[in-house]
């Protein structure tokens, strides 16, 4: 049995990125020797620790569904901009402020003395400036290539972690969408593409907060994926199933208003060994190979048999130190050919 986190993932993504932003601010002081100046090495952190924090609210805590319609260059040039605006002004507050206490007066007298001038225009705040852009667009476009890239990808190819094919053990859920067909003959193939840009961006952060990876869409489903170590606690695979119901209902307004309908979904649930591993030189991909995928497809696609949107199977089931909001149904075992049968149940959520 696997014990709760006490940490969700926001908060931890948080965590990695301000102490990120606190090493790169303090990295400039180090590589130009200010040693002997403990001002000027504490403006580096000091303005990594805002700058970071800025940055965080507005990717992990505070994201704009606007940025969904925009293009992918219109969204790097537009942050970068936002964000180099805000760099610039906190790395100009941080100094003169720094300069105003070692000179014994107050930030506004600073700022119009000829010290604030010499420091704007004769020293080398430009570099300062150009080298914490620079840091903030290397991450600006590799953030947002990770992102369209899927969680870990980008790291995984550049540390080579599946250029030669492993075997791993992992959780699957297989997430569909309800009566697809009907509804794209309703709303018409540029509608039905449009409710689900909509209806997976709307999922997404329920995913990624709890520490699912998500491997691909197929149509009107999305695959998602979780290490054990990341899906078993907390039972983080069914949180996700769940939060994102939860989200849906609460964008349900949105949804009649524009496509006349709410979207629901069933999901299949099941773990096993698969091999990963990097296919095709050109488009490359991390691939999933193994049983545990089939089935898993099967077992989201006989959710209708038992009247329920979702199943899992008992030998995932019973990995888990099963939270008290959930309650555990048996709906007896899935028969797939050429497969053995695998005994399932329904999660519902008090």
């Amino acid at each position: 049995m696997y014990k709760n986190k006490s940490l969700s993932r926001k908060q931890k993504d948080s965590i990695t990125i301000i102490i990120i932003g606190i090493l790169i601010g303090l990295l400039y002081p180090t590589l130009d020797r200010e040693f002997n100046d403990l001002g000027k090495m504490l403006n580096g952190p000091i303005i990594g620790f805002i700058c970071s924090s800025f940055l965080v609210l507005n990717e992990i805590w505070y994201k704009r569904p606007i940025f969904r319609h925009m293009k992918f260059i219109t969204v790097l040039v537009y942050k970068s901009v936002l964000y180099s605006t805000f760099y610039v002004l906190t790395i100009v507050f941080v100094i003169s402020l720094q300069r105003a206490i070692e000179n014994n007066t107050n930030l506004i007298s600073f700022m119009g003395s000829d010290a604030f001038y010499n420091l704007i225009f004769k020293e080398d705040l430009y570099l300062i400036v150009i080298y914490g852009l620079t840091a903030n667009v290397v991450f600006i476009l590799v953030y947002q290539i990770s992102r369209k890239m899927g969680q870990g990808v980008l790291w995984n190819f550049i540390i080579g972690k599946y250029h030669r094919a492993r075997e791993e053990e992992r959780i699957f859920m297989f997430m569909d969408l309800n009566n697809s067909t009907e509804i794209a003959e309703g709303l018409g193939d540029i509608a039905y593409n449009k409710l689900l840009n909509d209806f997976f961006f709307d999922i997404t952060d329920s995913i990624i907060e709890n520490y699912g990876e998500i491997y691909r869409y197929v149509g009107d489903e999305v695959v998602v994926s979780w290490k054990l170590k990341k899906g078993l606690p907390n039972a983080y695979f069914l949180r996700a199933f769940f939060q994102a119901k939860r989200v849906i209902h609460n964008q349900r307004e949105k949804y009649l208003e524009s496509y006349g309908l709410v979207p629901s979904f069933t999901a299949g649930f099941n773990y096993g060994k698969v091999i990963v591993g990097e296919i095709g030189e050109v488009k490359s991909q991390i691939c999933f190979f193994g049983d545990v995928l089939y089935e898993t497809a099967k077992l989201e696609k006989s959710c209708k048999k038992y009247s329920t949107d979702n199943l899992v199977a008992k030998s995932l089931l019973n990995l888990v130190a099963m939270p008290l909001i959930f309650t555990v149904k048996d709906e007896g075992r899935v028969e797939i050919e050429d497969f053995e049968p695998i005994d399932v149940s329904s999660v519902t959520e008090k």
